[in-house]
């Protein structure tokens, strides 16, 4: 089942302009080693290095708000890299609009994923990736647009509510019927 979505705010972020300001990426979590924050850290680092001007944000442990905060002018939120899919924070990143980055196992893709506002990465196509988003603000604006809108549409929270009713009327009748 999917976890229900959480109504966010979106963000006041809309285009980025690297004249004006630098990169912003948000990345939160609460176990660093499961998202592969280490090589994330590297790979900022080389591109820092390389002349990117980028503005990380990195939380652990970190209030709630003071996550949503930072999304609101995120250009872009990283998640899970090694895991094989996505969590709560990566469906709050994109419901406030913001497009994320993730790595989903060919097992669990769908096309409504191929199709949402997530960029698909992994630890070892991460630098480039956000290479070509930083340097590509046309493809950045296009998984902005689909972002919130793909998000909430893959954690329908009416739908999957219709979805755990079935169930539990299910196992109820099946509870009944053996007696039990």
């Amino acid at each position: 089942m999917p976890f229900f979505a959480q109504t966010i705010a979106e963000s006041s972020a809309h285009s980025w302009d690297a004249r004006a300001r630098p990169f912003v990426i948000v990345h939160a979590t609460n176990h660093p080693g499961i998202e592969g924050t280490a090589h994330i850290l590297a790979a900022i680092e080389r591109l820092r290095a390389r002349g990117f001007r980028i503005d990380f944000k990195f939380f652990t442990a970190a209030r709630h708000q003071e996550v949503l905060d930072a999304l609101q002018t995120a250009d872009l939120a990283i998640g899970k890299l090694k895991m094989g899919y996505y969590a709560n924070a990566q469906i709050e990143s994109m419901a406030t609009g913001v497009p994320t980055m993730t790595w989903v196992r060919d097992g669990f893709m769908t096309p409504q994923l191929q199709a949402s506002g997530f960029i698909f990465t992994s630890l070892d196509t991460f630098e480039s990736t956000i290479e070509y988003y930083v340097t590509n603000p046309q493809a950045l604006a296009e998984k902005r647009a689909a972002a919130r809108a793909s998000i909430l549409a893959l954690h329908d929270n009416a739908a999957i509510s219709r979805r755990y009713a079935e169930v539990y009327a299910r196992v109820i009748a099946a509870d009944s019927s053996s007696g039990g």
